[in-house]
């Protein structure tokens, strides 16, 4: 299975490389590398720089939806795959895969949807926080919830919040069975005259 992979920060390059290691994954698309720090250079998305280390091509677009339908329809991709991407995907781009778009955020949803969800569930002193596999439509975070898996957040300093509290549940849920699982759930919903809920 061919899988493009769409993220920005720490979080999606945690699920890339788990991807990777599993799947064809035929190029990385991130955002353009953007100015930082006291000089204002520069700077690769981490999506990028791992990308980069894996030998992945990489494709950076400021809307992908509007300058890459040609770029990214002649790679073939079976299924795209998104974390943290942060951009709005239009219906033209997700009808370009076969098997749809999933997309893994970093909450128990519908419990924060969109941005910053880990930071939401630590400031609010949540027991748990987690990882959801989920349909992309075109609004933000609104597609059927395909699997999910709950993390216990328990006593983390605040600076790491961020970057290790959903990462070994991104590695699982790029296991090959856990996303083929949700593949096959999104192609089958295509079919149903009814909404199909399916957490595990």
């Amino acid at each position: 299975m061919k899988v493009l992979f769409l993220g920005t920060p720490d979080f999606s390059a945690v699920v890339l490389r788990a991807l990777a290691a599993k799947f064809d994954v035929v190029a990385a698309v991130t955002n353009p590398d953007r100015p930082s720090g006291r000089g204002y250079a520069l700077r690769p998305s981490p999506l990028k720089e791992c990308a980069a280390s894996l030998g992945i091509p990489v494709l950076q677009y400021e809307k992908v939806s509007r300058e890459g339908i040609d770029e990214v329809a002649a790679l073939g991709a079976d299924i795209a795959v998104t974390a943290a991407f942060g951009q709005i995907l239009s219906e033209k781009f997700i009808s370009l895969f076969p098997h749809g778009v999933l997309n893994v955020h970093a909450s128990l949803l519908p419990r924060y949807r969109g941005a910053s969800p880990i930071q939401w569930a630590v400031l609010n002193g949540d027991e748990y926080s987690g990882v959801s596999i989920m349909r992309t439509v075109r609004e933000v975070d609104a597609g059927d919830v395909l699997l999910q898996k709950k993390v216990k957040i328990g006593a983390r300093p605040p600076a790491n919040c961020s970057t290790d509290l959903p990462f070994s549940e991104a590695r699982q849920f790029a296991k090959p069975s856990p996303l083929w699982k949700a593949a096959r759930l999104f192609t089958l919903r295509r079919t149903l005259p009814k909404r199909l809920s399916v957490i595990s």
